[in-house]
């Protein structure tokens, strides 16, 4: 994320990773959880982890709209039933 372009969106694409990271199961809190595996307790980890966030969040948001899909949280595939393997027990 670079301070190019719309500083609102930027702004909004940080609220959002912030809930984002906030939420139980998604792909944005594991990619956090990942980066910051290494000192929980480090701010500075955090802020660059949160920054990761955003700008992958930017990129998918860029996605969805170039190709004009529905947004998938986990694309894992699908089982023999036709459901995502996340609704499988």
């Amino acid at each position: 994320m670079s301070k190019y372009g719309n500083a609102r969106l930027r702004r909004n694409l940080w609220l959002a990773g912030q809930v984002a990271i906030r939420q139980k199961k998604n792909s944005f809190r594991d990619k956090f959880e990942r980066y910051i595996a290494r000192d929980r307790h480090n701010a500075d980890l955090r802020r660059k982890a949160l920054t990761a966030i955003t700008a992958k969040m930017a990129r998918v948001v860029h996605a969805v709209i170039k190709s004009g899909d529905d947004y998938w949280p986990f694309v894992e595939g699908r089982c023999q039933v036709g459901k995502p393997l996340s609704a499988v027990p």
